[in-house]
């Protein structure tokens, strides 16, 4: 390789057979973690531990949940959302893991901009919109909630099963512009029909 340009690539996590885990389960069994350095930061890098021996110890845990119909995914069991320390209006069974029907919260290190189900979305981007109480200048891209004036930006807490929550500070909240200081609540919703429509994915800036 060499030159200025740092080694890049891309490796699949998933459960499918081709996986990495699945291809070197021999050598470190199914155990691996990460960490994701911030989306705006050049100084700093991501940590992966591969195999049971170096995973970190005396942290906060919920369970990966499988779903038959799709199987190389890891799902997880979210139960609760908060913006500003508030909880979020939205009614459990939009939030509840059931296979049978997709509805369902994945964990999506490869896609950038976490999405959730059109339902949930419009929920916790009203509550959003309210506490941070200032005009909304309108749709940009693929985001229909941005601000051109300065915000103060509420934090947002998801919680899952086993008293687990993860509390996002603003840099993991919104995406700002370096040149003209627009903010973004850097959240979207998914699809409005189809297999995903009710699929919630918690994707690598909100991790």
């Amino acid at each position: 390789m060499g030159g200025s340009v740092p080694p890049q690539g891309l490796v699949g996590f998933g459960r499918g057979l081709l996986s990495f885990p699945s291809q070197n389960k021999d050598v470190y069994g199914s155990d691996f973690s990460y960490c994701l350095p911030s989306y705006n930061s050049s100084n700093f890098s991501g940590t992966l531990w591969l195999g049971p021996a170096g995973q970190p110890k005396r942290i906060k845990t919920t369970p990966l949940l499988s779903n038959p119909h799709r199987h190389s995914l890891y799902y997880v069991n979210m139960v609760r959302i908060r913006v500003g320390g508030r909880p979020v209006p939205v009614p459990a069974s939009a939030l509840a893991f059931e296979p049978a029907s997709g509805r369902d919260t994945i964990v999506e290190a490869g896609t950038m901009f976490t999405r959730l189900s059109a339902p949930v979305y419009a929920v916790v981007r009203d509550v959003f919109q309210s506490r941070v109480r200032a005009p909304v200048a309108g749709p940009l891209g693929g985001f229909n909630t941005f601000y051109n004036v300065t915000i103060s930006v509420p934090i947002v807490t998801f919680s899952f099963d086993g008293r687990v929550s993860v509390t996002l500070p603003e840099r993991n909240v919104v995406i700002r512009s370096s040149s003209d200081g627009i903010a973004c609540l850097a959240m979207a919703a998914g699809p409005s029909n189809g297999v995903d429509a009710v699929l919630n994915m918690l994707a690598s800036m909100q991790q």
